[in-house]
């Protein structure tokens, strides 16, 4: 991702980062009233599955950004079980 000489891949690599970061807390907040944490399993899966994905995509650019966000998708995972543990803890009884 080179233009007028200059490198922007790792600038859109982080703006990605950040960008998913900021909408999976959204997702993860939502998904965890709505449906609960025992989605868990599945935002997991997904994560695997981007990150093992990413292992063979040739594109070193595309297999970075499915990479990152298999890790964030899985990172999600486990902060549906904290929200979860956040809730409770605000109602000061089980969810």
């Amino acid at each position: 991702m080179i233009w007028l000489g200059v490198q922007f891949a790792g600038i859109i690599a982080g703006a990605v980062t950040v960008l998913s970061i900021g909408v999976l807390h959204v997702v993860v907040v939502k998904v965890e009233r709505a449906l609960s944490a025992r989605v868990w399993p599945l935002f997991a899966a997904i994560g695997l599955i981007m990150a093992a994905c990413s292992l063979v995509i040739k594109s070193l650019f595309t297999s970075t950004i499915i990479g990152l966000l298999g890790f964030l998708i899985l990172w999600s995972a486990y902060e549906l079980v904290l929200q979860r543990e956040r809730r409770r803890m605000e109602k000061g009884k089980e969810v």
